[in-house]
């Protein structure tokens, strides 16, 4: 019974961890290399806000998020995210195939960076988000951050935001 094993497990796990439903899988299924796709978010917020502060970051400075839109459609052109890869990384290969990629407002003071991709590098999300705002307050051009994409030199990026906004939304298997 499956609802009782979903009901037993969460009786047991911590409050911040829920189980909604389990499902059978084949004997082979491997839960991150059977991924075909992964959806994240990062999710900031522009007026202070006690409600937020756990799961979004408080972002201060004005944002230009038109512009980010305008740099995301440049991700969406890009293959090679080695710009966006934490250094010493011990990855074969810092090509990721990215198939969204847009900055959304849910509110009038909330936004979240959205990108899917069939696989990410580790730090990626934050460091392109870092860069994106980085073009958002006027810091760099569009024609400077196409340069740090096509350069790949992690230095030229901007800094990777804070991990407590960035969620794992969906997973495609």
């Amino acid at each position: 019974d499956t609802e009782q094993v979903v009901y037993r497990l969460n009786r047991m796990l911590p409050r911040d961890i829920s189980v909604q439903k389990l499902v059978p899988v084949a004997g082979d299924m491997h839960a991150r290399f059977s991924a075909k796709w992964r959806t994240y978010r990062y999710y900031i917020h522009t007026a202070k806000s006690p409600f937020l502060r756990h799961y979004s970051l408080l972002v201060t400075f004005p944002l230009d998020f038109k512009r980010m839109n305008e740099g995301c459609k440049l991700l969406l052109a890009q293959r090679d995210f080695a710009a966006f890869c934490k250094s010493g990384g011990d990855n074969k290969t810092t090509l990721c195939e990215v198939t969204t990629c847009q900055w959304v407002q849910t509110a009038a003071h909330e936004w979240y960076f959205e990108i899917t991709a069939n696989r990410f590098l580790r730090n990626m999300v934050r460091a392109t988000v870092g860069t994106l705002m980085l073009l958002g307050r006027h810091k760099i051009s569009l024609s400077e951050f196409q340069r740090i994409l096509t350069d790949g030199n992690r230095s030229q990026a901007g800094e990777s935001m804070p991990g407590h906004a960035l969620f794992l939304e969906d997973i495609v298997y």
